[in-house]
């Protein structure tokens, strides 16, 4: 696969857009994915918050969710989403337990857990049985399907059993524009 490398004098932040084949300088990678700026998050300084994991993060501030101490299942393993939300978790002072599609004892795992994280790309896969009452939900997945985007609970079997759980869409896909752009907007102010 031949690589582009993008470069732009007079552009503050640049993004992918999920195309793997395009490298972008990491002083300009805005969403914080490029190798260089995962290792920098990976040892606590980082240039910029992954997006997508970093709005899972503001979501549960806001609603006044702390992590630490907390056990936290992250059933997904993606550059994009499931590894940097491990490493922000961890930043929380939360354990982190990475889980995948093909974990065994994954209901076990997501039940016993205080937050599980859903980041799979499955659809409408984590019905009632994968949580407990206390359980906060973040379906961070959009999945499209038959002419409708959903994520990877069963939001309508979930909503009334779980102590809380973000919608899709209208939940983490609402703030992960806004992360971006406080990205871009912290990169300008520090030029």
């Amino acid at each position: 696969m031949e690589v582009e490398v993008v470069e732009d004098e007079e552009a503050d932040g640049i993004i992918s857009l999920g195309k793997r084949e395009v490298e972008i300088p990491p002083e300009l990678d805005v969403e914080g994915l490029s190798p260089e700026n995962l290792g920098l998050l990976v040892y606590g300084k980082p240039r910029f918050f992954p997006p997508t994991p970093y709005a899972t993060i503001k979501i549960l501030e806001f609603y006044g969710f702390n992590l630490e101490g907390k056990t936290c299942a992250i059933v997904g393993r993606s550059v994009r989403v499931g590894k940097p939300l491990s490493l922000l978790v961890l930043m929380k002072n939360g354990t982190p337990i990475i889980a995948h599609t093909k974990t065994q004892n994954l209901m076990s795992i997501t039940r016993q857990s205080d937050f599980v994280f859903l980041c799979a790309g499955i659809g409408e896969y984590f019905g009632r049985e994968y949580f407990n009452e206390r359980s906060v939900v973040v379906d961070i997945s959009t999945v499209y399907r038959d002419g409708r985007i959903i994520g990877d609970a069963k939001f309508g079997e979930v909503k009334d059993f779980v102590r809380a759980i973000t919608p899709v869409p209208g939940g983490v896909g609402r703030i992960t524009p806004l992360v971006l752009f406080e990205n871009l907007f912290m990169k300008i102010l520090h030029r």
